[in-house]
């Protein structure tokens, strides 16, 4: 599924954008995935696809490097829900 819906977002890439690889960072929280976006994005990065939590479950985020490379920033959210399972943990003992 993941595959597919990269091949989609491929096929449209902006005028200017290196479509032939991209650069993936992994961030623990859906919340992270957002928080970076607007921080590189008031950096300088050029937007391309603003923070989305897609049908398969993942919370990604596109942004440009200066030079056009593609960066991806995605969460599977796995981070917020190891905190929560933590603190009930906490709260029961």
């Amino acid at each position: 599924m993941r595959l597919s819906s990269v091949c989609i977002f491929v096929e449209n890439y902006p005028k200017g954008l290196n479509g032939t690889m991209e650069i993936c960072f992994g961030v623990p929280h859906f919340s992270d995935v957002d928080r970076e976006y607007e921080r590189l994005v008031n950096a300088g990065a050029k937007p391309v696809y603003h923070p989305t939590t897609e049908p398969y479950g993942l919370r990604v985020c596109f942004i440009a490097d200066p030079e056009g490379n593609l960066i991806e920033i995605c969460s599977d959210g796995n981070g917020q829900r190891n905190n929560e399972l933590e603190e009930r943990s906490i709260a029961i003992h």
